[in-house]
């Protein structure tokens, strides 16, 4: 079972990815340690309500988004992260495809 200190870090993962950003960056918009953005993202640290609060804001997200409550989705493990990050770099087309695909595997 994933716990919540691990959607965060998968959340905040994906979303620096995503977005392009650097810890250093993020440190800096939000306002803390760039060794406490390091310790979110290695799991190594829990990030508290504020800062939650604040890389929610800093993206444009929800609290429910960012937690795995909303649209954002909850990682499992390494490779469905790696799946995930493939897929987003697919044309529509090739998002058809591989959806198709994997329909007929499961089916």
């Amino acid at each position: 079972m994933v716990t919540t200190k691990q959607r965060v870090q998968y959340a905040l993962i994906s979303l620096m990815d995503e977005h392009g950003t650097k810890g250093t960056e993020l440190a800096e918009a939000i306002g803390v340690k760039k060794q406490s953005v390091s310790g979110w993202l290695r799991g190594k640290s829990s990030m508290d309500f504020d800062n939650m609060i604040a890389v929610c804001d800093y993206y444009g997200i929800s609290l429910d988004e960012f937690v795995g409550r909303g649209d954002l989705v909850e990682v499992v493990d390494e490779n469905e992260r790696e799946l995930i990050g493939l897929y987003r770099e697919m044309t529509a087309t090739q998002k058809d495809a591989m959806l198709a695909v994997a329909r007929a595997m499961v089916g």
